[in-house]
């Protein structure tokens, strides 16, 4: 079954699916939500680590803020805050416009935010 409106006319059809991004099969992660938790616990408030992580999982949440997003993301074993910021992100704009329940796997750095959150600040997804 297409991912294309059935409904619009032939031409339409046509160039609907030839603006769709085409989206990787797989994502390779080098961490569970959960073993990013393990591995980074109890960081400070605005703590960069430095170490990078790939994580992949399903969006549960999407809050765009004007040049920042948060979303957070599920997979089998927790959930973990992606952090995006405009200037560092890969496809900013994209990455706001995912709706809830998309696959999404990302790399970044594992940070905790101003409130204490430990987080993916996306580089690219």
């Amino acid at each position: 079954m297409s991912s294309v409106n059935p409904g619009l006319d032939p031409q339409d059809r046509k160039a609907a699916s030839e603006d769709r991004v085409e989206v990787p099969y797989r994502f390779e992660r080098s961490h569970t939500t959960a073993a990013v938790h393990r591995d980074f616990p109890d960081l400070p408030k605005g703590t960069s680590t430095g170490v990078t992580v790939s994580v992949a999982g399903r969006l549960v949440l999407s809050r765009p803020q004007g040049r920042l997003a948060f979303a957070p993301v599920r997979d089998s074993t927790g959930t973990i805050q992606l952090f995006a910021l405009a200037g560092e992100t890969a496809d900013f704009r994209g990455f706001c416009d995912l709706s809830l329940g998309e696959w999404i796997g990302a790399r970044g750095e594992v940070v905790t935010t101003k409130r204490g959150e430990l987080s993916v600040k996306v580089s690219d997804w």
